[in-house]
């Protein structure tokens, strides 16, 4: 087993009462995981994915269940052929009260030194001058923009998502 960046996180965030049902109230921005896999235990709820018809549904918690949310890493592995979904979290609307929503995240993320291309590639595809970044390069290059941006802001989405045009990447080991 080699290093990576999987990181397990205990999150606390402080729900209002969403004050009009037709605005919700977004706690954290549309955004996709840029590991592999996210595994999410939370008893609340807030979670909604966008719909290819592009309404947003809610992701209801079960007891004793996780969610589990591909990341953008098996998108680049597998060429695309899984999806990761955008996903927010935002203010569930049956509540009524001020709470704080907890939530355990594992982000599972590929061995720091996985070369980030596809893992079903021709020989013949393989023969580019195009640099391939490492696991750990470019998910470095995917927190750094993460970082920066404001993920209260929907069209912040955008923004993220295309890391893979930033050749600028500074790792340190």
């Amino acid at each position: 087993m080699q290093p990576s960046g999987d990181q397990l996180r205990l999150t606390k965030s402080t729900m209002h009462p969403v004050q009009t049902q037709d605005i919700p109230d977004v706690a954290f921005g549309a955004h996709t995981d840029f590991g592999s896999v996210t595994i999410l235990f939370n008893r609340l709820g807030g979670l909604q994915v966008l719909a290819q018809n592009g309404e947003w549904f809610n992701v209801e918690p079960l007891s004793g269940h996780a969610i589990v949310n591909l990341g953008d890493a098996m998108v680049k592995l597998t060429g695309g052929i899984m999806k990761s979904n955008i996903h927010r979290v935002v203010t569930p609307p049956e509540l009524n009260e001020i709470v704080d929503r907890y939530s355990i995240v594992y982000f599972s993320r590929p061995e720091n030194d996985i070369p980030m291309k596809s893992l079903l590639s021709s020989e013949k595809e393989e023969q580019t001058d195009e640099h391939v970044f490492t696991a750990q390069e470019w998910i470095a290059r995917r927190v750094k923009n993460f970082q920066t941006e404001n993920y209260k802001n929907e069209e912040t989405y955008e923004k993220s998502r295309g890391t893979e045009n930033n050749r600028e990447v500074n790792v340190s080991t």
